[in-house]
């Protein structure tokens, strides 16, 4: 499993989902039969944030001049 978000990033919740604001740049949806919440620390799979490009496996870039 990877970290994806502190808890306080979860926007909306279904009986089978969360959503979460990624970054402040995009919002997700994550099957609740795919992660573990710990404290304030929200896991999932690896192969679903490989997928979406979240946690560990984001690569948005920054130009810093």
């Amino acid at each position: 499993m990877t970290e994806i978000a502190m808890t306080n990033t979860i926007t909306r919740e279904t009986e089978k989902a969360i959503q979460i604001d990624y970054c402040g740049e995009r919002f997700i949806w994550v099957p609740k039969s795919l992660i573990r919440i710990e404290g304030d620390v929200v896991w999932c799979q690896k192969w679903f944030a490989k997928k979406h490009g979240i946690g560990c496996f984001n690569r948005t870039t920054f130009l810093v001049a």
